[in-house]
């Protein structure tokens, strides 16, 4: 019998967390920019959006997965 292997769900979480910072920044820089709002602070708050979102779909990800075991 081989024992069960375990996740390891920090490192899932933060991948996660850093696709969703990168690609909440290229979008905003590839995106049409809104007036009165300085590109910085566009790359900043979008990539800051994509970081939680990738952090909820990571957490769903995991979720699902070790629930399956």
């Amino acid at each position: 019998m081989t024992p069960r292997r375990v996740l390891n769900i920090p490192r899932i979480l933060w991948t996660g967390v850093v696709l969703g910072l990168i690609s909440g920044g290229v979008y905003a820089v590839v995106s049409p920019h809104v007036p009165g709002y300085s590109i910085a602070s566009e790359v900043g708050l979008l990539a800051v959006v994509g970081a939680m979102v990738g952090l909820l779909v990571a957490g769903v990800v995991v979720a699902l997965v070790d629930r399956e075991r």
